[in-house]
C-alpha cells in the first residue's frame, strides 16, 4: 500500500435467519469506521495488555478506530487506568456503569463509540467489534 491509498475492509456478514446462516452479498462500499467495545470488570491487571493489542491493530488496519472499555461494576482502578492511557493510533474512552452483564456493557459501549463518531459514517460503513 502506498502512502496515499486509502485501506479497505471488505466484511461479508451471514446472518441467522431463525433456521441456518444466509449469505449476503458483500458490500462494495468500504469500511470507513471500526468500533471496539471491550466489557470489562475488574481487569486493571490486563486492560494495559488489551489496549496495546487494540491500539497495535488499528496502527497495521490504518483506517479510523474508536475504542469504548466499559467498565462494569469496577472496583479496582480499571476506569481510572483506561482514562489515562495514551492511545496513538485510535481514539479511547471509558464508561462507567452498573450494566451486570458483557451484552449489556457491550451495548452501551457500542452506542457510546456512535456518539463520539457523530455520525460520521453510514453503518453499512461501521465495523463494529468486541
Amino acid at each position: 500500500m502506498s502512502a496515499g491509498d486509502e485501506p479497505r475492509f471488505s466484511v461479508e456478514v451471514a446472518p441467522f435467519d431463525g433456521l441456518r446462516a444466509t449469505r449476503r452479498r458483500p458490500s462494495s462500499a468500504p469500511i470507513e469506521l471500526v468500533v471496539v467495545a471491550v466489557p470489562a470488570r475488574n481487569e486493571e491487571r490486563r486492560i494495559a495488555a488489551c489496549r496495546a493489542s487494540i491500539d497495535n491493530a488499528a496502527r497495521r488496519g490504518g483506517g479510523p478506530v474508536i475504542t469504548v472499555v466499559g467498565a462494569d461494576g469496577c472496583s479496582d482502578a480499571t476506569a481510572h487506568l483506561v482514562a489515562t492511557m495514551p492511545a496513538t493510533s485510535m481514539t479511547l474512552a471509558v464508561i462507567e456503569g452498573t450494566w451486570r452483564r458483557p451484552s449489556s456493557t457491550r451495548r452501551a459501549a457500542v452506542e457510546h463509540a456512535l456518539v463520539v463518531a457523530g455520525g460520521r459514517c453510514a453503518a453499512d460503513r461501521t465495523w463494529i467489534a468486541n
